[in-house]
C-alpha cells in the first residue's frame, strides 16, 4: 500500500517499460550487420538504458517511505526526499535523520512548547514549509504516544457501514488478524499520492495493518 500512497509503483513501472521494451525496441531498429556504426548505436542505446536505469532506481530510492508519523488524528508517509534538508535550511541534531534500513518505522510526535517554537512551526506550514509531521525534531517514540492514539482512533464500523465494498475488503483482513471488527479501530493515513487507513488495536495501539481504502470523509 505504501508504495502505492507515494505513488513510486508508478514510477518502476515506467522504469520497467523504459528498460524491458524501449531497449529492446530500439535495438531492433537499429541492428543491421553491414552497418559500420553499429557498435556505436547499440552502445548508445546501452548507455541510454542504463541511465534511465540509474534514473528510476535514484528516484525510487528517494520517495521511498521511511516513517509513519503519527500526527494528532492521522498518520503520514514521510519519505526520503521529505527530509532533505537543502541550502537556507538549519538541519537539527537528531537521530531519526538516520533512516532505517529496512521498510518504514512507526512514530509519534510531540507538540511545540513554547511560544516561540510553536509561532515557527504555524508559519512554517501556512506558507508550504515543513509542518509536523516534517520536522524530527518532535519525533518521539511511539510508545510514548499510546494513549493519545487510542483517544483520535475512529470506529471501523464506519467505514463498514458506508459501502459493501468496503466491507468486502476488510472483513477478510480482520478475519486473517483473528480481531473483531469493535476490537479494532483506524486512523487515516495521508500519502502524497493517495490516501489509505491503519487499522489500529485498540487495546495496545499496535498498527496492525494498512488498507487501501478512502478514509470517510477524505473522499473527493
Amino acid at each position: 500500500p505504501l508504495l502505492q500512497t507515494q505513488g513510486v509503483l508508478n514510477i518502476f513501472v515506467i522504469l520497467l517499460l523504459v528498460d524491458v521494451v524501449a531497449g529492446p525496441i530500439l535495438t531492433f531498429l537499429v541492428f543491421n550487420r553491414e552497418k559500420k556504426s553499429l557498435k556505436f548505436d547499440l552502445a548508445v542505446i546501452v548507455i541510454l538504458q542504463l541511465s534511465a536505469l540509474a534514473y528510476g532506481l535514484d528516484t525510487v530510492y528517494q520517495g521511498r517511505p521511511v516513517y509513519l508519523v503519527y500526527n494528532v488524528d492521522k498518520i503520514s508517509v514521510v519519505s526520503a526526499a521529505d527530509l532533505v534538508y537543502v541550502e537556507g535550511e538549519t538541519a537539527p541534531q537528531s537521530d531519526y535523520l538516520d533512516f532505517p534500513a529496512w521498510g518504514p518505522e512507526l512514530i509519534g510526535t510531540i507538540r511545540p512548547k513554547t511560544r516561540e517554537q510553536k509561532n515557527d512551526l504555524l508559519f512554517s506550514a501556512i506558507s508550504g514549509g515543513r509542518d509536523l509531521d516534517r520536522r524530527v525534531e518532535y519525533y518521539v517514540p511511539i510508545e510514548s504516544v499510546a494513549d493519545e492514539i487510542k483517544h483520535w482512533l475512529r470506529p471501523l464500523d464506519e467505514l463498514m457501514e458506508r459501502s459493501d465494498s468496503d466491507v468486502a475488503i476488510l472483513e477478510p483482513r480482520l478475519a486473517k488478524l483473528h480481531m473483531a471488527a469493535e476490537n479494532v479501530g483506524y486512523l487515516p493515513v495521508a500519502g502524497s499520492k493517495r490516501d489509505c487507513v491503519a487499522l489500529i488495536d485498540r487495546a495496545t495501539a499496535e498498527v496492525l495493518a494498512l488498507v487501501l481504502l478512502t478514509p470517510l470523509g477524505w473522499e473527493l
